[in-house]
């Protein structure tokens, strides 16, 4: 009989992430902390700083491999999901791509080798915010033959509207109100405003 699988959110993780120096900062008073060229949040969250933190970083791998449980190959989006990405495959003892930033001549996005016979792909990244970084990892090996799943550590909420968009699955181990609910009272007051409209600038790009 197999056990079943928790999938709920571990507060007891997302509490030792916050812990992590540097995971999560913010600006209220400017005009924000710039996330993606041009685009600017009052709050930020550092998800590559948990790589410097065995105990946090393969805790969070070894719950985003549930979610990645049935796929033939795993694609790390660069930077932010390629560790993730790497003990995934290695828990699930399955093919490993990485996704570039900026497709190499010759080789294309995509770094290493497809054999044609993979049917279900896990896109791992860090963050899910509008769904673009994760376009490298699925745009050259999504049709219909194949199956999608994009997985994210952390997501601003979009999952349904990202999934939509795209026509893919999408898992994210936390969302944004996890991450407001473990912190104190007072700062998730100060911190949820800025959140909201970030998430409402987040809908207007995804645009569908």
């Amino acid at each position: 009989m197999k056990t079943a699988i928790d999938l709920s959110p571990d507060k007891t993780l997302l509490v030792d992430m916050l812990a992590v120096p540097g995971f999560l900062t913010y600006d209220l008073e400017g005009k924000g902390i710039e996330v993606k060229p041009g685009r600017y949040s009052a709050v930020y969250v550092n998800m590559k700083t948990t790589w410097s933190y065995p105990d946090v970083l393969f805790p969070i791998a070894e719950k985003l491999s549930d979610l990645c449980r049935g796929c033939d190959c795993v694609i790390g989006i660069e930077t932010g999901g390629s560790p993730y990405a790497s003990s995934v495959a290695r828990d699930l003892k399955t093919s490993l791509i990485l996704a570039r930033k900026e497709a190499k001549e010759q080789m294309g996005v995509l770094a290493g080798y497809l054999n044609g016979e993979e049917k279900e792909f896990a896109v791992v990244d860090d963050v899910l915010a509008t769904g673009r970084s994760s376009e490298r990892g699925f745009l050259s090996v999504k049709n219909h033959q194949n199956k999608v799943r994009i997985v994210s550590v952390l997501s601003y909420g979009m999952d349904e509207l990202v999934a939509k968009k795209y026509g893919v699955e999408v898992k994210s181990l936390y969302q944004i109100e996890d991450l407001l609910e473990a912190l104190k009272p007072e700062l998730a007051s100060k911190l949820t405003p800025p959140i909201r409209t970030y998430q409402e600038s987040l809908r207007k790009i995804i645009n569908i």
